[in-house]
């Protein structure tokens, strides 16, 4: 079921990549441009673009960018997953060798990168996963120090557990 699909208001589901003779894609990160007329998707190693119709239908799927793969392992892949818009217009992807950012012609500016945690010995982990990983363990420290703060939400929780 891999792919780019879109459901209507009614329910009715359309693929809407590899059409027109184009590839397949292999989404995992998709984003909406500013001005709501494209649709960004990750691609593997690459960022495709589709057009986005009035009724909301996708079209015109070409590749918008590739992702630089300065710092990876021999044949380990890129790997764009998140996605975010500046105020500038700027595209920030997450990726396996940090956060890439891309202009709005699809020109790489270039890579911020992400420093694993210390003590990280796993050079395969993405960006991403690092961010997911600090973020948990973020929310668990919040969460301890609210139930040492709260002994009512403390024994909800126990109880839900």
């Amino acid at each position: 079921m891999a792919g780019l699909y879109y459901a209507t208001p009614d329910g009715t589901v359309t693929k809407q990549d590899a059409k027109d003779g184009n590839p397949r894609l292999g989404t995992n990160g998709i984003i909406l441009t500013p001005d709501e007329k494209h649709v960004i998707v990750t691609n593997a190693g690459t960022l495709a673009i589709l057009d986005v119709g009035p009724d909301g239908q996708l079209s015109n799927q070409r590749k918008f960018a590739d992702l630089d793969r300065t710092g990876l392992a021999e044949g380990q892949g890129a790997g764009g997953d998140g996605s975010c818009f500046d105020a500038d217009g700027r595209f920030y992807v997450t990726a396996a060798n940090g956060v890439q950012g891309v202009d709005k012609n699809g020109k790489h500016l270039g890579n911020i990168p992400a420093p694993a945690e210390p003590g990280e010995r796993d050079h395969r982990r993405t960006a991403a996963q690092n961010a997911v990983r600090r973020d948990r363990g973020e929310r668990e420290r919040r969460r301890k120090s609210l139930d040492r703060k709260h002994p009512a939400r403390r024994e909800r929780a126990q109880r839900a557990r």
